[in-house]
């Protein structure tokens, strides 16, 4: 017996029969940190990895950028939405 709602072996649900579905999520980030460190890469590695199966943004402070110039916007892919 398989735990409720985990798809069998020809995609269907085990509680309904219904085909398990992969829809599109829509995920919000937010960083309010400035510049660009550990966890605004582990936050802009996510984001990337994210945009490629679902709708992604970011949501940063308005003065990103850290004195020297760096921030996550710079590194985060066009599919990513600021």
């Amino acid at each position: 017996m398989q735990p409720h709602g985990t798809p069998t072996s020809d995609g269907r649900a085990a509680s309904s029969g219904a085909p398990v579905v992969a829809e599109r999520l829509r995920i919000l980030h937010v960083v309010l940190s400035r510049g660009f460190a550990g966890s605004e890469r582990a936050a802009a590695e996510l984001c990337n990895a994210l945009s490629k199966r679902h709708d992604v943004a970011l949501v940063v402070r308005r003065d990103h950028r850290a004195p020297h110039g760096a921030s996550i916007v710079d590194y985060v892919l066009p599919d990513v939405r600021i």
